[in-house]
């Protein structure tokens, strides 16, 4: 089984070449990735901050710490660059079952599911 992307949102629009942080080289955005297994219906969401080293720099004081978990890290915005990088990790992946590749895929993104239990 194979992990497949379904739709790509940046701050709750759609995900594509006419999208663009206001200011290319100092943003924070959320990118909101739905995946499923390729070829199947259903999907689920996995979450990622978007940002760049000045945003990170302009909002880390001395005596703060930031944890870099479920965060793509860029000196400025492109969108191909991000858009064949998040094409590549997110759909790489495969597995036995979705829930395997569910949690592979959750080391670079917020699963939606993530810490769930019934």
């Amino acid at each position: 089984m194979k992990s497949e992307i379904k739709e790509i949102l940046a701050e709750s629009e759609e995900f594509n070449e006419n999208f663009c942080p206001e200011d290319i080289f100092n943003f924070n955005f959320l990118l909101r990735i739905m995946i499923g297994p390729k070829g199947a219906q259903g999907e689920e969401s996995f979450d990622v901050e978007v940002c760049t080293t000045k945003w990170i720099e302009d909002n880390l004081n001395d005596s703060d710490v930031m944890i870099g978990r479920h965060k793509i890290i860029m000196k400025d915005y492109n969108y191909k660059i991000l858009n064949d990088k998040v094409l590549k990790l997110f759909e790489s992946k495969s597995g036995e079952n979705w829930k395997e590749i569910a949690e592979q895929l959750s080391r670079y993104a917020y699963w939606e599911f993530e810490d769930y239990k019934e």
